[in-house]
């Protein structure tokens, strides 16, 4: 943490801005999730407390990590607190002049990378864009919106859930998306793999079979030669003879 951040962190801690006060508390009770409106003295309170917000990587060393998914299901928990979130924001706008004195912006986005809507005001202009762009945001968590979807072919949901996130501004950011086709290449290498081991067990079972099937051949006996060979005959003593010669 910069000096800068941990001097803001001492002052947000006195002021309120970090911790809120009872006031503040008080004033932010009186929200309701899911209606469409998101002004109100609640709105008022969160904008001129993230005007005092520092800017770039200081006011994400001070801000926690919260997903979207858990602003829907715990809006009360989280009210008011200082977090941050990665954003792929699509449009944005000015708010039209109201009963607040600080004018502010609207910016629709979707939270990276799940994808969930998320509704962000801002205190500083987001300016022309080029949209869509990726974006970082800390700020405080206001409320959830409930509003109908701008369009409405077949299938889209009656009603649009999103949390509304009061900052200071957008930080642009870049995520970088997984290395295209990284996933079949290592299956494809896993696969050639898997086959030349299969091919080095087939070649290894032939030699032990071979082997093996050599070892197993009876052993043929040396054949007669012709000086073992005896003539027949009905008399033994020539028999013996013969025999005798051969000696």
């Amino acid at each position: 943490m910069t000096k800068f951040a941990a001097i803001y962190c001492i002052i947000a801690v006195l002021s309120g801005n970090a911790s809120l006060s009872e006031r503040h508390r008080q004033i932010l009770a009186d929200t309701r999730d899911n209606t469409n409106r998101i002004d109100g003295a609640g709105l008022d309170l969160l904008l001129k407390l993230a005007a005092t917000l520092p800017v770039g990587k200081d006011v994400f060393q001070i801000a926690e990590t919260v997903g979207a998914e858990n602003l829907l299901n715990h809006p009360d928990t989280f009210r008011g607190q200082l977090i941050q979130l990665r954003l792929r924001c699509y449009t944005t706008s000015r708010a039209r002049p109201g009963s607040l004195a600080m004018p502010f912006y609207h910016a629709f986005c979707k939270e990276h990378p799940t994808g969930k809507p998320v509704q962000v005001v801002l205190v500083e202009d987001p300016g022309d864009g080029p949209w869509p762009q990726d974006a970082r945001i800390a700020g405080y968590f206001y409320k959830i919106r409930k509003y109908p979807p701008r369009g409405k072919g077949p299938g889209a949901p009656k009603f649009v859930r999103a949390p509304v996130i009061v900052a200071k501004r957008l930080e642009q950011s870049t995520f970088a998306p997984p290395p295209s086709g990284s996933g079949a290449t290592l299956k494809y290498g896993f696969l050639m793999a898997l086959l030349l081991l299969l091919l080095a067990g087939w070649f290894f079972l032939r030699l032990r079979i071979g082997k093996r099937s050599k070892a197993a051949l009876p052993h043929r006996d040396t054949p007669p030669s012709d000086d073992d060979y005896i003539p027949p005959t009905d008399d033994p003593a020539e028999a013996l003879n013969i025999l005798k010669s051969k000696r």
